[in-house]
């Protein structure tokens, strides 16, 4: 292995890029086989069902406050308490949007 090797190692190992980098080693007789792998993964690789967008968000420290409270309160973080939300009351509901998500994955 060279630096380049064990570093791609250590990442590959690190919870937090574990879905988001793929380490794969080949040689000459399963490069084919992992080109192949690759193409079927982009068939089926779906990125708005798990990967994560950072979002800065301006609340006014009332807001804040009381997001602090409930995530206390129902033992959540801030990010998953906004994300239900969101999903449950604006995703949810809206048929219109479904309609269109339909159409577009169609």
């Amino acid at each position: 292995y060279t630096s380049v090797s064990s570093s791609l190692h250590y990442l590959k190992q690190l919870q937090k890029t574990e879905h988001q980098i793929k380490v794969r080693f080949y040689g000459r007789d399963n490069l084919i086989k992992y080109v192949q792998k690759f193409c079927d993964f982009l068939t089926t690789y779906e990125p708005m069902t798990w990967r994560s967008i950072k979002f800065t968000l301006r609340l006014t420290p009332a807001q804040h406050d009381y997001l602090l409270w409930r995530c206390h309160k129902h033992r959540q973080t801030k990010a998953d308490l906004l994300r239900d939300f969101i999903q449950k009351h604006l995703i949810d509901p809206d048929a219109e949007y479904t309609k269109y998500q339909k159409k577009r994955s169609g």
